[in-house]
């Protein structure tokens, strides 16, 4: 698995498919496993592309559109809007980040956050 950058408006993946599966093989060949592409039984790409047809994601990016420590400072969007009252996010693209833990995660605290709403405004759960 290698991280690429979201898709911009009107880009797609598609076009550097099997130039970047090609980058990433010499790069491993490079880095000591010889002669890999003859061991190769199956390859599957999943690229932005697929990521944002499938699931929706913004550019097609499990981490967000930006995760550039030096553009975001580190922080990640909150579970809870600032704008809207009883608005709610959970994801890769929000705190803590992506990967399936954190995913997990996000929408663990997400639930919480919701459920303190509700216990503030003297509503019940379940």
């Amino acid at each position: 698995m290698t991280h690429v950058p979201p898709l911009k408006e009107g880009e797609s993946w598609e076009t550097y498919r099997k130039d970047y599966r090609n980058l990433v093989l010499d790069k491993l060949e490079r880095m000591g496993m010889e002669d890999i592409r003859s061991h190769i039984e199956f390859d599957y790409e999943f690229i932005p592309d697929d990521i944002q047809g499938l699931y929706g994601a913004n550019g097609g990016s499990i981490y967000g559109v930006n995760t550039d420590k030096k553009k975001n400072g580190g922080f990640k969007i909150p579970a809870r809007s600032t704008m809207l009252e009883n608005m709610y996010f959970a994801g890769g693209s929000t705190h803590p980040g992506g990967g399936v833990p954190m995913v997990t995660l996000s929408g663990q605290l997400t639930a919480d956050l919701i459920q303190e709403d509700l216990e503030a405004k003297g509503q019940k759960i379940g």
